[in-house]
């Protein structure tokens, strides 16, 4: 009895066996996470998993480390510490030497990061990896950016926004009487603000209202090496199309809290996006997987034709009322 059983168990094993070797493995689907971004394909990957509710993301391409502020408290927003992660040795810690702190600037020329606090401005000392107070002392700091020879920060709660040429922050002048939230300076030279009521574009030659949806949040907005830019809202993320002289919704619809774009240093010059929501940090790095490519374009297709029946139905129904 005891062969028999043995040589039963070998059967069956044969019988599973030349199943399945009767499998195709090779149509296994991988898994796809495809993202739309300026008419170009991106696969979407998680960076800091468990790091949501991140504001004013920085990456610092040279070191391999993204900066940001993030709240201490799901409730309280505004009141935020300040991180650097770095994916390759796989670590993130606060800023050393900041209690809290919530803008983060980039001076390209001299490869310089600085932190705005509630109680001035900090430069960031690569070597020590600590933060040391420079220039502004004891005043609250909403946002900063430089541009040129020039810092421009925001002060809190006043929300004016405020310049000093050549980190000379004994002579300080007041750059518009605008209520400021947000800001940026772009390649252009143009200005574009957010407040609690609008988004405006302000230059030498011009100023308008690009929205004034009041329930639309601006969260950060950033600018890529051809002069594109981009807003992070509380609707996803938004484009100012110049040609058609308005801004304009892509693709990434869910609520954004940081955004940044930057631009590789590699051969093709390729763009990454990296963005936070309510759990996660996000990369978007540029697609050459072709299943992943086709079956989102197809989806997309999918969507629009069903939408476009719909309407249709929903137009008809309405000629026949007529």
């Amino acid at each position: 009895m005891a062969v028999k059983c043995i040589q039963t168990h070998f059967a069956v094993l044969l019988l599973l066996s030349s199943k399945l070797r009767g499998q195709d493995y090779g149509t296994v689907k991988p898994h796809c996470d495809i993202v739309e971004f300026n008419s170009k394909y991106f696969d979407r990957q998680i960076l800091f998993g468990g790091y949501g509710r991140s504001f004013n993301l920085f990456f610092h391409e040279l070191s391999g480390s993204l900066f940001f502020s993030r709240a201490t408290q799901k409730t309280n927003l505004t009141d935020r510490q300040i991180i650097m992660c770095n994916r390759v040795k796989d670590y993130c810690t606060y800023v050393h030497g900041l209690d809290k702190g919530s803008a983060i600037a980039y001076d390209q020329n001299s490869d310089e990061i600085f932190f705005g606090t509630p109680d001035g401005v900090y430069r960031y000392d690569y070597f020590l990896k600590k933060a040391k107070r420079v220039g502004v002392e004891d005043v609250p700091i909403g946002e900063l950016q430089i541009f040129d020879k020039f810092f421009y920060y925001t002060v809190q709660p006043v929300h004016k926004l405020y310049m000093v040429e050549n980190y000379n922050f004994s002579d300080v002048a007041l750059v518009m009487y605008t209520e400021v939230d947000h800001f940026h300076v772009s390649r252009r030279k143009v200005f574009y603000v957010s407040n609690r009521t609008a988004l405006y574009e302000f230059s030498n030659t011009k100023s308008c209202v690009l929205t004034n949806r009041t329930n639309l949040k601006i969260r950060q907005i950033v600018e890529d090496s051809e002069k594109n830019v981009y807003f992070g809202t509380n609707e996803g993320v938004y484009t100012y199309k110049n040609r058609f002289r308005r801004i304009m919704k892509m693709p990434i619809k869910s609520e954004l809290f940081g955004l940044t774009v930057v631009n590789l240093l590699t051969p093709k010059n390729n763009l990454m996006i990296i963005y936070s929501d309510a759990k996660n940090i996000y990369r978007l790095i540029a697609s050459d997987n072709t299943y992943c490519i086709n079956d989102y374009i197809a989806r997309k297709k999918k969507y629009y034709e069903k939408n476009k029946r719909k309407n249709d139905t929903v137009s008809l129904k309405l000629q026949l009322i007529l």
